[in-house]
């Protein structure tokens, strides 16, 4: 599948969206904000900053064993909106927190978002490329916006921490997040649709044949064999 085909899906442009605004939130200024933020604004000590990365990873692993059935019954956007608008969220109020313990409170409900959102949109990626086509480069690219999202995340949200504190920051990352979730809303469901077998012993609609008996077998049309004019011996 070539990534010009690809772009041309809602799905996939909406992907590549989220999945930036997952790379800066979830993998970037979570690494390099979330226990700076715990230090120096809340006053809490090293070991405690640090918990702060595996409180987000505890709501987030939570949600991961969970979406991956519930995606594939009920769709896609669904889990991919909910978890961008908690991410989105919970990362906004992350600013404000006012102790250490509201801190760790929405650090694992932005993990939970987190962990709604990526295998719903890994899944959603692999739906437009399918099963029987080649999706090497539409894969490499939806990596790449991963990437950039916590690449350029920290540097940016670091530049506003710096000069306009820490809740700029934060609020500069919700604001990406929810940039994302409004770019999904006009994101197409790529769930494929199940077409539901007719019941056993009743005709299929419009056809008015029983799926319990064969199809009767049609007379031999002897005709393209045996030239007009000519009788069988």
């Amino acid at each position: 599948m070539r990534f010009r085909e690809a772009w041309r899906d809602s799905a996939y442009r909406a992907a590549l969206v989220s999945g930036a605004a997952h790379g800066w939130t979830s993998m970037g200024i979570r690494v390099a904000i979330y226990p700076l933020f715990a230090l120096h604004v809340l006053g809490a000590g090293a070991a405690v900053s640090g918990l702060a990365l595996t409180v987000f990873a505890l709501g987030n692993t939570f949600a991961v064993a969970a979406v991956g059935r519930w995606a594939d019954r009920l769709g896609r956007r669904p889990f991919i909106l909910t978890g961008l608008l908690i991410l989105g969220i919970s990362t906004l109020a992350l600013g404000f927190s006012a102790s250490i313990t509201m801190f760790f409170v929405l650090s694992v409900i932005a993990g939970i978002g987190a962990g709604l959102l990526n295998p719903s949109q890994q899944a959603a990626v692999a739906d437009v490329v399918g099963s029987h086509r080649a999706g090497g480069v539409v894969l490499s690219r939806y990596q790449m916006a991963i990437d950039t999202g916590a690449i350029f995340g920290p540097i940016i949200a670091g530049l506003l921490a710096e000069s306009m504190g820490y809740s700029a920051a934060f609020i500069a990352s919700g604001v990406v997040v929810l940039i994302a979730f409004a770019v999904w809303l006009g994101g197409r469901e790529t769930l494929p649709a199940r077409n539901p077998r007719p019941p056993v012993g009743k005709p299929r609609p419009g056809t008015g044949e029983n799926p319990e008996r064969a199809p009767s077998a049609r007379p031999l049309d002897l005709s393209a064999i045996i030239p007009a004019g000519e009788g069988l011996p």
